[in-house]
């Protein structure tokens, strides 16, 4: 996919467009990504316990639209990032568990093929392409949450039916903020509720 969803201001989006989005980005006053192994774990125990409805919300993604060095447009993820990099590992350990990269594939892997699509099989691998992380702390837990949700799609655990319901049924509520001292604000104060910033988080805000 070459262009991006285009996410409206205030708008509810399933996990798939989500990681459409390319202009996403994780801007350099983020905290260190931090979901552990129980993280993951209490995820997945929700899309499989909650599979058999129509829908299913995971919480809100706030981003705030500025523009990078470059003049490009960007959508930095100001509320949300350890979710939606989390939902990133999860279709890369996909892709890489079925090989539909491949050209020869098998029955599972032409179904997940179709689960997926080729926007999405091509977007996530760019999108955690261009992602950069100073904090050794995001690097670890980024590769060890990885190799835990590979281990987890290997075993079967995620079905079909799961990964089709992750992303097509599950759902996130967008807000984009322009203003970028309301999106400081707004950082400021969820963080403040949820894990401790340290003080050059906010210095670098």
């Amino acid at each position: 996919m070459n262009k991006s969803v285009t996410l409206q201001h205030e708008t509810i989006v399933s996990v798939s467009d989500l990681l459409n989005e390319r202009q996403l980005t994780i801007p350099e006053y983020q905290r260190p990504y931090k979901w552990t192994q129980r993280n993951i774990a209490s995820l997945f125990n929700d899309i499989k316990t909650q599979s058999d409805k129509p829908a299913y919300r995971l919480g809100t993604i706030v981003l705030h639209h500025s523009k990078d060095n470059a003049g490009n447009d960007v959508l930095n993820i100001v509320d949300g990032q350890q979710r939606t990099l989390t939902l990133m590992l999860t279709v890369m350990a996909i892709i890489k568990h079925y090989n539909i990269d491949n050209t020869a594939l098998s029955k599972d892997e032409k179904t997940i093929h179709e689960v997926l699509g080729d926007d999405l099989m091509q977007s996530v691998p760019a999108l955690a392409r261009k992602q950069a992380f100073a904090s050794d702390v995001s690097i670890y837990n980024l590769h060890t949450n990885f190799q835990e949700i590979q281990r987890i799609v290997n075993r079967g655990e995620l079905s079909v039916h799961h990964i089709d319901f992750l992303l097509h049924k599950c759902e996130v509520v967008i807000f984009i903020l322009e203003d970028e001292s309301e999106a400081f604000q707004f950082f400021d104060s969820q963080n403040s509720r949820g894990k401790a910033l340290y003080p050059h988080d906010l210095l670098k805000a």
